[in-house]
C-alpha cells in the first residue's frame, strides 16, 4: 500500500515537526508491504495541529483507489497539556478520526478492520 502523511503543523502547540518525523516516515515505512485489498490502494493522510479552524476534508476517488482524509488534532487541547500526555494524545486521535473517517465509506474490497488494527499497532509502538 502506498501509504504518506503530510503535515500541517504550528509548533506552539508544544510538539515540534522533529518530534513528529519519526512518526510519519515509520508509519509510511510500515504499510509499504502491506496490502489491504484492491479498491483503497493509496492513501493520503494530512495530519494538523493549528491554532485556527480547518475543515475536515475527505475524498474517495475510486478511480484511483485512493482515500485522503485530514486527521485534524485538537490543537488546544494539546497545548495545554503537560508534555508526557501530548504524544499520546496525538496517537489517540490518529487512530480514532482514521476510524470515524473509514466508517463513512463503503468498500468493495478494502479490509479496513485489519488496517485498522494495524494503524493502531504502528502509531502507538513507534518510540517518539
Amino acid at each position: 500500500m502506498d501509504f504518506r502523511i503530510i503535515i500541517e503543523w504550528d509548533e506552539e502547540c508544544g510538539i515540534n515537526l522533529s518530534q513528529i518525523f519519526p512518526l510519519m516516515t515509520q508509519t509510511e515505512q510500515f504499510f509499504k508491504s502491506k496490502d489491504y485489498g484492491e479498491s483503497v490502494t493509496k492513501i493520503l493522510m494530512c495530519l494538523t495541529c493549528v491554532g485556527y479552524d480547518w475543515k475536515q476534508r475527505k475524498r474517495f476517488k475510486k478511480d484511483l483507489c485512493r482515500l485522503d482524509y485530514d486527521i485534524i488534532l485538537d490543537y488546544f487541547m494539546i497545548k495545554n497539556v503537560p508534555m508526557v500526555h501530548k504524544i499520546g494524545i496525538v496517537r489517540r486521535q490518529i487512530v480514532e478520526l482514521s476510524e470515524q473517517v473509514l466508517s463513512k465509506y463503503k468498500f468493495d474490497a478494502f479490509d479496513k478492520e485489519t488496517f485498522l488494527i494495524d494503524l493502531k499497532h504502528i502509531v502507538n509502538t513507534i518510540q517518539l
